[in-house]
């Protein structure tokens, strides 16, 4: 472990956003040496992972090929504090078979959700919830057993209680509420004609309240939407039907914001119906025709409102003019209205955020990359013959699409943002917000360069620049990035992360090494 930590150097960016430049910070000015964290990398599939613990700290924890008795593996975990000093390391021993699959940071505690698939013949997949107390150091292992097939969709620790939501292949899914100090296990079903899966989860503060928009398969292609109540102690509470009015439209991506205890504002995507193959709907399709939102009272539905993205103003930005035109084109052909077709696309949401009296909500399109490869072969006579097939190379992210809505789900703006030279093998978010009164800045990390626009609601404010994180010596070259993110810490500081291939020009044989990196950001 030691031969890593001692390779620990930190990097410092102060990026000065709203003034349009960017500016480095360096340890020793007269060495023009930054600060930055390089660990040594075999490849960049290692298991290396970043969480912010707001202004404490920020934890990197990752699984490492030792093992200690009864089958273990140890973890490592490492807490530096807000100016990158490293506070303490600690080895956690988790089951062999287990893997992350999600974390939850509430009031001063981390929770970390591990999962196993259970693959010995009559074994239920395990899990194991990591509690984290940053600042002291302190660690809180719970474990327990999956129903059969259960792959966890999503996760929050409220209290003394943890909430999982349990995707169950071909079946109904179910909320598993967890005691923590007790290790009790309750399971809550979501009854269904066919399957049912978890689409959005709320929690309330106080744990009292579970707010859920659950999908249930009526048939092979269409699915039903509703919002579901849940006491914090498993009793259920009623649910009502979504978007009633409009079934030529099927939801997509939902999520739920808290207006306050008796209102909820989900958003999401949606798609036309007619639009929608098979295999989508098997899968919880991600394309999007769209932006709704939908006001929740109760368990009344008072306000559904959809947005086709031919119908923003900035689509002109995200969507090539030959598909607006022909679609419109099609539209007036056959005498409809434009919202009646789409140009869809594959779409991550975020969740809604709030700022000042609007509701913010942010996706990021993409698309599916392949590249073709040919190779001669042979009949049964010796004859060549050519061939070729389809090899995928990524996710490909073209534009962040970001909308603002009033209390009512009102579309007040759009804007979007180009997203320039980011392939990611993982279909996640890369896109981060930042908030400076009513200006947001949107980010993102690609090829060692952040790439920002700042937008005023509807308006540009300064186009889309790119600044670059510095490597730690002036000979220093990126060669190659993979699994970059930049995500929030605090205040108006970000960390970025990934893997890096560098080149040093001035050792002899132009030496390169494979790094996990990880900078601080400050943006003013």
């Amino acid at each position: 472990m030691s031969r890593y930590l001692g390779s620990f150097i930190a990097l410092w960016l102060l990026f000065l956003a709203t003034a349009g430049t960017a500016q480095n910070v360096y340890s020793d000015p007269e060495l023009n040496k930054p600060l930055r964290i390089e660990i040594p990398v075999g490849s960049d599939n290692e298991t290396y992972r970043v969480i912010p613990c707001m202004s404490d700290g920020m934890l990197i924890f990752f699984q490492s090929t030792e093992t200690s008795t009864e089958n273990l593996v140890k973890w490592y975990f490492i807490f530096y504090d807000r100016n990158f000093q490293k506070q303490w390391t600690k080895a956690v021993p988790l089951g062999a078979e287990m893997t992350f699959a999600d974390s939850y940071s509430g009031n001063d505690t981390l929770s970390l959700f591990f999962q196993s698939e259970g693959k010995g013949k009559g074994s239920l997949p395990g899990f194991q919830v990591l509690r984290v107390i940053p600042h002291r150091g302190t660690f809180v292992l719970n474990n327990g057993d999956l129903p059969e097939n259960a792959t966890l969709a999503m996760f929050r620790v409220i209290g003394r209680t943890c909430f999982a939501g349990l995707n169950i292949k071909g079946e109904q899914a179910k909320l598993m509420i967890l005691d923590l100090p007790t290790g009790k296990q309750d399971f809550v079903t979501l009854t269904g004609a066919m399957q049912t899966c978890f689409s959005a989860m709320e929690v309330t503060p106080d744990g009292a309240m579970v707010n859920l928009v659950v999908r249930k398969q009526l048939t092979r292609r269409f699915w039903d939407y509703y919002f579901v109540k849940i006491s914090g102690d498993g009793r259920f509470l009623g649910e009502t039907l979504m978007a009633t009015m409009t079934p030529e439209r099927q939801l997509s991506e939902t999520g739920i914001y808290s207006i306050s205890p008796t209102e909820q504002l989900l958003s999401g995507t949606y798609v036309l119906t007619s639009s929608v193959t098979d295999q989508q709907h098997q899968q919880g399709t991600s394309k999007a025709t769209g932006f709704f939102t939908a006001l929740i009272s109760g368990l009344t539905e008072k306000n559904t409102s959809f947005t086709n993205f031919l119908d923003f103003k900035s689509a002109d930005a995200f969507l090539s003019e030959r598909d607006i035109i022909s679609l419109r084109k099609k539209a007036m052909k056959k005498n409809r209205i434009s919202t009646e077709y789409s140009t869809d696309l594959n779409m991550l949401i975020h969740n809604m955020v709030k700022s000042g009296d609007q509701y913010i909500l942010l996706g990021e399109a993409y698309y599916l990359q392949f590249h073709s490869e040919s190779f001669t072969d042979f009949d049964f006579y010796g004859r060549p013959y050519n061939s070729s097939y389809s090899v995928f190379d990524g996710y490909r992210f073209t534009n962040a699409i970001v909308a603002g809505y009033d209390a009512d789900g009102n579309l007040l703006w759009d804007n979007s943002m180009e997203i320039r030279n980011l392939l990611s093998n993982t279909p996640d978010p890369k896109v981060t917000m930042i908030f400076d009164g009513d200006k947001i800045i949107l980010a993102f990390l690609s090829e060692g360069k952040i790439g920002y626009k700042i937008i005023q609601g509807g308006n540009t404010v300064e186009k889309t620049d790119y600044t670059p994180l510095e490597l730690l010596l002036p000979d220093d070259r990126l060669i190659h990035e993979s699994k970059s993110h930049m995500i929030q810490w605090y205040d108006h500081y970000f960390i970025c992360y990934g893997y890096q291939e560098i080149k040093n020009l001035s050792i002899s044989g132009n030496a390169t090494k494979l790094v996990f990196f990880c900078n601080k950001v400050q943006f003013e």
